[in-house]
């Protein structure tokens, strides 16, 4: 059924034990009185870098449809390369995946993504239709010329360099796969230029769609998804936007969403990188605001809705009124303590 032998059996036959593992680097014994026991030649591919199938490439991965993720991590993790009759399998046995608990590919896809940059790149590049069985609108993107000035790579290479761009860790590095895959279906162009206006929110629309497909923990898809939706928001090194966006998205969030600014631009043509610098400065800018323990939540506002109640307010009153007062604090209108704020409540009651 593609996901296990039909039989197992029991041996004390070392060589039939070992001629059921799936790569020969992972058919190597070892025993006390006899050394390694290499019947394979695991240990030459290992020295060559070669991922090798044992025995017939295409039987193994019909015996567990699993293992060809398990062969793409293989390779971006430790730096194997498939040799010719594996990586054809590989690709001719790709639509067994669909076999497969969600779960487990699941699994094997995020080990896959943190792998190293410079092997993760290559793989990606050449084994893309097998991503595609599981994310079908990532072959929409393969050689989808964006004709923008931004932009000197078609939208999948331009994926993968900012896939690889991003720090190893999961769920940026499945945002950075996710957060241009809506371009091919929003595509216009004009004014002698390519434009993809929404692409962000059809592209989380897909992240939603195919990261319930692959069982991902609701947690996961919630951090994936919020900087998908976000990855082309304005981000600028201006003190006031800063504290305000500091405070809609939280401090995790929003260093996440510089980390993605960054590495999208770092896989976008000179024309775009000049931005990359004033990312960094925001950066800084935010954990200054940070340590000097600046305020940008209500929490380190100086007056609280009890304050705010026995001055007289009540019900929603009391919520826009402490709304009120944190944007006039993070606008720099007036300061952070208690005579300063209630004084500026009654004076601007009006405006709320």
């Amino acid at each position: 059924d593609c996901r296990r032998p039909e039989n197992v059996f029991f041996t004390c036959d070392l060589t039939k034990d070992l001629a059921r593992r799936d790569f020969t680097v992972n058919a190597i014994a070892y025993s006390e009185s006899k050394g390694i026991i290499d019947i394979f030649d695991g240990e030459s591919d290992i020295k060559t870098n070669t991922l090798r199938c044992v025995g017939e490439a295409e039987k193994r991965f019909e015996e567990d449809a699993l293992r060809i993720m398990r062969g793409l991590r293989f390779m971006t993790v430790y730096g194997f390369k498939a040799e010719k009759k594996t990586a054809l399998a590989l690709h001719n046995k790709k639509h067994l995946l669909k076999a497969i608990s969600p779960e487990r590919v699941s699994s094997e896809l995020c080990k896959m993504l943190c792998g190293k940059a410079e092997y993760l790149y290559p793989v990606l590049m050449e084994y893309y239709d097998i991503l595609g069985e599981v994310i079908p609108e990532i072959l929409q993107c393969v050689d989808f010329d964006q004709k923008n000035h931004y932009h000197n790579l078609d939208v999948w290479e331009h994926t993968v360099k900012a896939i690889c761009s991003i720090e190893p860790v999961a769920h940026l590095r499945l945002a950075m796969l996710f957060h241009d895959l809506g371009k091919p279906y929003c595509y216009q162009f004009y004014n002698n230029e390519g434009h993809f206006k929404g692409h962000a929110s059809i592209s989380g629309e897909i992240c939603e769609k195919r990261m319930k497909e692959l069982r991902f923990d609701n947690e996961t898809l919630q951090n994936v998804l919020a900087l998908v939706k976000r990855h082309d928001m304005i981000m600028k090194n201006d003190g006031i936007i800063l504290k305000k966006q500091l405070n809609k998205y939280g401090e995790n969030l929003f260093f996440d969403l510089i980390k993605v600014h960054i590495a999208d631009d770092t896989a976008k043509s000179a024309a775009a990188q000049g931005r990359i610098a004033e990312y960094k400065e925001a950066a800084e800018t935010a954990k200054t605001a940070i340590s000097q323990q600046e305020c940008f939540s209500l929490k380190k506002l100086a007056v609280n809705g009890n304050d705010i109640i026995k001055m007289g307010f009540r019900g929603k009153e009391v919520g826009a009124a402490l709304s009120f007062l944190l944007n006039a604090v993070m606008e720099n209108k007036i300061e952070n303590n208690y005579n300063a704020l209630t004084e500026y409540l009654v004076i601007n009651k009006e405006k709320m």
